[in-house]
């Protein structure tokens, strides 16, 4: 699948300009985004470098990081702990466990897959997957957030 957005969308009144991010400035926002206020990430670019990006959404949630903490590797800490393999290895999304305050049909390790980009071929067929793009290209046609810059 082409587009996977990750919509973000805080209490934050103005929208992030973040130089630490390549290519990211005020005038390659769409006018989609400087109405919505919100942030997009794609988990591909997140996944691929993570820090630049949670840089950047902690100052668009209006918790940007001090220069002390980043110097103290706090934001690599914040990405290792909220890393794809600290999260599913936390005794609470391990096996069979179940919230006791909230009743599912699924037991919590059944949300996690194996957080590798792509992966999604081996659980959606071509037609599920064509069905998905359409939608995508439906919902965010002039957005400019569709990989083809539309």
């Amino acid at each position: 699948m082409s587009s996977n957005l990750l919509p973000v969308s805080p209490m934050a009144t103005e929208t992030v300009r973040d130089s630490t991010v390549p290519n990211h400035d005020e005038t390659e926002l769409t006018e989609f985004q400087r109405i919505r206020n919100d942030l997009f990430l794609k988990y591909e670019t997140l996944s691929a470098d993570p820090l630049p990006h949670v840089k950047r959404l902690a100052e668009f949630m209006g918790y940007g990081f001090t220069d002390e903490e980043e110097k103290n590797g706090v934001v690599e800490k914040v990405v290792n702990l909220c890393s794809f393999e600290t999260m599913k290895n936390l005794e609470a999304n391990k096996g069979d466990k179940e919230r006791e305050d909230h009743p599912s049909p699924y037991t919590n390790s059944t949300y996690f897959g194996k957080g590798k980009t792509g992966d999604w071929v081996n659980y959606l067929t071509p037609e599920m997957a064509a069905r998905m793009d359409g939608i995508m290209e439906e919902k965010f046609k002039g957005t400019g957030l569709l990989e083809n810059g539309e």
